[in-house]
């Protein structure tokens, strides 16, 4: 057990991650599980949504229960999101390339 700022003698280890840091998990590790709608980004695995419109700022959690990123949360799922989308496109590229139908 370790002493951190706050004094509270909480093991870091035992902390729960954060909620961006679950978001930018998952799309790292399941990028075709994410469906980008208008507003928001959809896990279909999980059904969380993301929301995504407004960009910078406004970055959070919008179903199943609202909540935002935090400051720096924001910036990480930013680039993050950046990323997937990236991703999202080459695999689209390389279907129709392919001749696969689109979507998944």
């Amino acid at each position: 057990m370790t002493m951190g700022r706050e004094g509270l003698g909480v093991d870091a280890a035992a902390r729960a991650p954060s909620a961006h840091a679950v978001a930018i998990e998952s799309m790292r590790v399941r990028p075709l599980d994410f469906v980008c709608g208008e507003f928001t980004l959809c896990d279909q695995a999980t059904g969380i949504h993301y929301w995504v419109a407004n960009g910078w700022g406004f970055y959070g959690v919008y179903v199943p229960q609202k909540y935002n990123f935090s400051f720096l949360g924001q910036f990480a799922f930013g680039r993050a999101l950046k990323e997937w989308r990236a991703r999202w496109l080459e695999h689209q590229h390389l279907n129709a390339l392919a001749g696969a139908p689109q979507g998944k």
